[in-house]
């Protein structure tokens, strides 16, 4: 069961990417898809990162109910590492759309003109905190695949990166959107949950 929620993690995640190449073939985004295709997989960064709060959350219920049911403790155990997998595929694959989404921002929308973007970088407070969340995805992205072992020192960065994008996500519309608000507040409060903890811990 473990090993099937993993590949089929993998296979959704290859998904939206199958879903956007299917239309780009299709000829349905039109002439100048470009735009389409930026906001596409930049939804796609952050509904991969809602994915990993569900993990992580699944993962909670399943360390209280070890604790109470100290007699089956292998099943809970077994269940909360493929989760703990899974939670790392959606990251990567966060890291993935993201890095797309900023690539064809860079290449296609600002046609490599660095001067610009950055200009636009210190101008345009939304993409400075987007450009911030993508880092944090990268250094999580780095330790995950390189330094495994330390990974749980830089996690953190996770839920920073999700606000950040969440932030980069609402005040980018011109009319924000309700998802849009969702978004921010689902990961407005894991933070806030997060924090609370670490305070709990510290007393």
């Amino acid at each position: 069961m473990g090993y099937f929620a993993i590949f089929f993690s993998i296979f959704l995640g290859l998904c939206p990417l199958i879903y956007l190449l299917w239309r780009l073939a299709m000829g349905q985004y039109g002439a100048a898809p470009i735009e389409v295709i930026l906001h596409f997989l930049g939804l796609w960064g952050i509904y991969f990162l809602l994915g990993i709060l569900v993990a992580l959350g699944l993962g909670g219920l399943l360390g209280q109910y070890k604790k109470y049911r100290k007699k089956h403790t292998q099943k809970p155990k077994a269940h909360a590492k493929t989760l703990s997998y899974i939670a790392k595929i959606l990251g990567l694959y966060g890291l993935f759309y993201t890095s797309g989404h900023i690539f064809f921002y860079v290449v296609f929308i600002q046609g490599l003109q660095w001067g610009h973007i950055i200009n636009e970088l210190l101008n345009r407070i939304y993409l400075f905190l987007g450009l911030m969340g993508f880092l944090c995805l990268v250094v999580l992205g780095i330790f995950s695949i390189f330094f495994s072992r330390l990974f749980r020192y830089v996690s953190p960065l996770f839920y920073l990166a999700g606000l950040l994008g969440s932030i980069h996500y609402l005040i980018g519309q011109k009319i924000p959107s309700p998802s849009s608000y969702a978004i921010f507040l689902v990961f407005f409060a894991f933070v806030c949950v997060k924090l609370l903890e670490k305070n709990k811990d510290k007393q």
